[in-house]
């Protein structure tokens, strides 16, 4: 029995049965190729994110990501690498537009980066784009590192260094390891920094020799050289910089055609080898580097010194003590004081503040302090923003049309995809309606829970004040005993040396003098007897002087006063006898006694000190010594007619930052004044009025 085609197939269907047949042909082509061919298509070029990132940096990252969607746009079926590389795009120019304002932090949305990452691990790419795979993971732990997210950035970038490593790519592992250095730099775990950095210097060595490798090198062991410097080790962060800056010297041919940049990198050398020197409390050293700095901007870059400049030269001139000359650079330095970053600011601020003690402004002073603090503030507490940019959508978009990529084909919507979607339309009204009720149950649900939620707040806040008020108390109390505590060892320390003093020296004095008096007494000729008597009674001052101090030790110091015009007297007496030196001394004598205890001593040993320096670095003949009161302010000056003529170098350690010290336990200030005719001390501190007498 024959059977017709006509039979089989009525007419009125044909057309339907072979819209199918094309359609499962269609099908059946698109299974024949290979998915990874299909997916790996790369119609997105090198070229064009080289010129997406040019037109980005120049006219800002909207310009540039509406030139690459011009782009995308254009394809009719972009592949997954097409896809990816748009995502890692959108990624890095929103990443770098909001990192290039210093003054606030934004939250770009990592998840252009995270759908990259999630469409090649749902797509099973990872071998093949493994490149952009290991790109997802870094600029995600970029991300993460900008927000100060640390253990989150941690995690991205490691692994995105352990895929490079499986994947043997020793150059894109030397970077990443710079990165994780970057991490280890911000969590200010410089020791650990150190060592990534100088890890990743000895891996770039396997990329590829040229300038891109030149700036890596560099970076990284400029890197490694601060690292080391605030990990508290200066000597080898300074060693580590000058090889910097040998390799920089040896290498600066392959900056060409750019001719300047090894020597901005010279400059940030040794800008960091000044700051380390600086660390090591050698200001000419630093001095030296840092006007190398200054001399190659000026004399091959032809530019002129900026307020950073500026700004650091001050710091040095601080730690060698020339407040004048840090002072003259704040001044220069102000003018562009706003233009600068935030820690710039900082740091001139906490220097004019330091040179505003010196010169005694006050005012000044606390003003600067306060502008500092505000600026600390400023930079702990940084503020983190939204972009308008949804990548979360952005993902949800590109995994619905890669699932109707898979499930849908070019051809015509047949009849059965018709009536699916007629079901499908029934069911949204069902569930919307559905969805409808329980919003409307949901929002009496949502007010209630909206109250509770302002009563837990409420609730918490007091419980935290609580706590808060409770943790003060508790640290005032302990900062009490913290006191009582030091204060009693200090009484102790102060007894066990009285006693040392009695037990050590007293004794090997009073031997000595008992020594001495014997050798006088066996003396063959009167003026060896002359001059072991002078030796003796010195013996016994010396021995009076110990007694004195250990008693007042003993009694915490409070045992006393000083008798400055008996001392003065007694040795003024001595000195003409031996016809040393003639001491001229006047004194207020009705209010001298009236000074405090710690101005008395602090005056006796300054006067002291000067007669000493007078004795042995002077040849002078005459001391003259005046105390006098004007009002609440008490002057004295000592002066010579000796033969220093200027007080500097080696010179300084004659007693001079003794005197220093007392005059600030006093509460003045001092001069040194060097000249042809002898050397001047001079100086001065308030006087309570209340300790003054009332003279008619």
């Amino acid at each position: 029995m024959q059977v017709t085609f006509n039979k089989i197939i009525p007419a009125k269907n044909r057309f339907t049965c072979l819209v199918i047949i094309a359609g499962a042909i269609i099908l059946m082509q698109n299974a024949c190729v290979s998915p990874k061919e299909k997916y790996l298509r790369r119609h997105i070029t090198p070229a064009i994110l080289d010129s997406a990132k040019n037109i980005a940096n120049a006219k800002g990252s909207y310009s540039g990501i509406q030139f690459f969607d011009s782009v995308y746009g254009q394809l009719n079926n972009p592949s997954i690498y097409d896809q990816v590389k748009r995502l890692l795009f959108m990624e890095e120019v929103s990443f770098a537009n909001s990192a290039q304002a210093a003054s606030e932090i934004r939250d770009t949305g990592a998840g252009y980066a995270d759908s990259a990452a999630a469409l090649i691990e749902a797509t099973e790419l990872k071998e093949a784009l493994s490149e952009e795979y290991i790109d997802a993971f870094r600029l995600k732990g970029e991300h993460c590192l900008f927000l100060r997210q640390y253990s989150e950035a941690v995690k991205f970038i490691s692994r995105a260094r352990f895929i490079s490593r499986e994947s043997g790519d020793s150059c894109q592992t030397a970077k990443i390891t710079a990165l994780l250095g970057n991490v280890a730099w911000q969590q200010k775990k410089y020791s650990k920094a150190a060592d990534l950095f100088e890890e990743s210097v000895s891996l770039f060595n396997y990329c590829k020799s040229g300038r891109d490798r030149f700036y890596l090198v560099q970076g990284n062991m400029d890197n490694t050289g601060i690292s080391l410097l605030r990990s508290g080790r200066p000597e080898e962060g300074i060693h580590y910089l000058k090889k910097t800056e040998q390799y920089i010297l040896q290498n600066k041919h392959l900056c060409l055609p750019d001719t300047v940049f090894h020597y901005e990198a010279l400059i940030v050398v040794y800008s960091n080898i000044a700051d380390g020197f600086e660390m090591l409390n050698m200001p000419d050293s630093s001095k030296t580097y840092i006007d190398r700095a200054f001399q190659i901007k000026q004399q091959y870059l032809h530019r002129k010194l900026d307020a950073n400049d500026y700004v650091q030269a001050s710091g040095i001139e601080l730690a060698m003590k020339r407040y004048g000359q840090a002072n003259s650079f704040l001044k220069l330095a102000a003018p562009e004081l706003m233009e600068t970053s935030l820690v710039t600011r900082a740091d001139w601020y906490r220097y004019k503040a330091a040179v505003s003690h010196y010169l005694g402004n006050i005012a000044d002073e606390a003003d600067c302090l306060k502008k500092y603090s505000l600026i600390k503030d400023t930079l702990i507490n940084l503020n983190s923003k939204l972009l308008d940019s949804d990548p979360d959508r952005e993902y949800e978009k590109l995994i619905k049309q890669f699932e109707l990529e898979k499930a849908t084909s070019k051809t015509k919507i047949n009849q059965l995809y018709f009536y699916a979607a007629l079901i499908i339309l029934l069911l949204i009204v069902i569930f919307s309606i559905q969805v409808w009720q329980s919003l409307t149950k949901s929002r009496k649900l949502n007010s209630v829970l909206a109250q509770r939620e302002a009563e837990l707040e409420l609730l918490l806040s007091e419980i935290n004040a609580r706590k808060d008020s409770e943790k003060r108390e508790e640290l005032f109390s302990l900062g009490l005993q913290l006191q009582e505590s030091y204060a009693e060892k200090i009484k102790l320390r102060q007894l066990q040396i009285s006693n040392d003093m009695h037990d050590e020296l007293s004794a090997s004095l009073a031997a000595l003098r008992y020594y001495i008096g014997d050798v006088k007494g066996r003396a063959a000729s009167e003026h060896e007897k002359i001059i072991l008597h002078d030796i003796e009674e010195e013996i016994s001052s010396i021995y009076e002087n110990t007694r004195l101090y250990m008693h007042n030790l003993r009694n915490q110091a409070l045992a006393g006063k000083y008798d400055l015009p008996g001392f003065l007297s007694d040795l003024r007496d001595r000195f003409l006898e031996k016809n040393l030196l003639q001491i001229n001394f006047q004194a207020d004598e009705v209010k001298l006694p009236t000074l405090s205890l710690i101005q008395n001593n602090s005056l006796y040993f300054i006067v002291k000190e000067a007669l000493a320096n007078i004795i042995k670095h002077s040849s002078a003949t005459i001391a003259d010594i005046e105390i006098r009161f004007n009002g609440s302010t008490c002057h004295f000056s000592i002066r010579d007619n000796g033969a220093v003529s200027e007080i500097k170098g080696s010179v300084r350690g004659m007693g001079l930052d003794s005197m220093e010290t007392r005059i600030k336990e006093a509460g003045g200030k001092i001069n040194f004044i060097a000249g042809k005719n002898g050397v001047s001390v001079q100086g001065s501190f308030q006087v309570d009025i209340d300790q003054l007498p009332d003279v008619k």
